[in-house]
């Protein structure tokens, strides 16, 4: 009797680990074609393109400003938000997702639809401040330099600590698409300052992305501080 139960519990582990390899797989394989067209420079996908070419061409000030965000059609920069999270999160969504998953047929896409719907939100907020720096800040590197300051002072914050615990944690919400509402906005709370580097950098915008994504991920493969007893 023993046996056979061991033999169950082995079965379901290897299944369980057979299911993660190809959830991982699949999340790669998104994240690789994202990248891709994002070197193919698709002009719906530069980000560079919304953000620097109406910086450089409307001036400083406020009325830069507002012609900055008269030229940068909504629909474009929603679009390439959505290619810059599709490139640099899927990578980190692995346990989550598979968590979600667990909760039966469709849980994994309502958990998908409220932690992107949380990040398409806090994406608005970061384009319009990156398109302010660079019509308020019109010396060359001044928007990075902003931007870097901002997240070095959140990398090394309480808050920012808390928000990636809360990140790192154990689904504790049995509503998948609760569950991914609330994990986006710990998500988000832990990387915002970040995910708004990209945006202000004038030039070399992928490689900025990679290694934001390479912080990301170490950041997320290390798991929540331990909790005192």
């Amino acid at each position: 009797m023993a046996t056979g139960e061991g033999r169950i519990a082995t079965r379901a582990a290897s299944t369980a680990t057979s299911g993660r390899r190809r959830l991982r797989g699949g999340l790669l394989l998104v994240t690789l074609m994202a990248w891709a067209l994002l070197f193919a420079g698709g002009s719906w996908l530069n980000l560079p393109a919304y953000c620097t070419a109406s910086a450089r061409s409307v001036g400083p000030g406020w009325a830069g400003l507002e012609l900055a965000l008269i030229l940068n059609p909504p629909g474009g920069l929603a679009a390439a938000w959505l290619a810059m999270l599709l490139a640099m999160m899927p990578p980190t969504l692995d346990r989550p997702l598979a968590a979600a998953g667990e909760r039966g047929p469709g849980a994994a896409g309502l958990f998908l639809l409220g932690y992107g719907a949380v990040w398409m939100a806090a994406g608005a907020i970061l384009i319009l401040l990156a398109i302010a720096l660079r019509a308020l800040l019109p010396a060359p590197g001044a928007p990075l330099a902003v931007a870097a300051l901002a997240a070095l002072a959140w990398q090394a914050s309480f808050p920012k600590q808390v928000c990636l615990d809360r990140c790192d944690a154990p689904a504790g919400d049995r509503d998948s698409l609760r569950f991914g509402l609330s994990h986006g906005c710990w998500c988000v709370g832990a990387g915002w300052a970040l995910m708004a580097l990209p945006l202000t950098v004038e030039t070399g915008h992928l490689p900025a992305m990679a290694l934001v994504l390479l912080v990301l991920l170490v950041e997320r493969r290390r798991g929540p501080r331990p909790q005192p007893a």
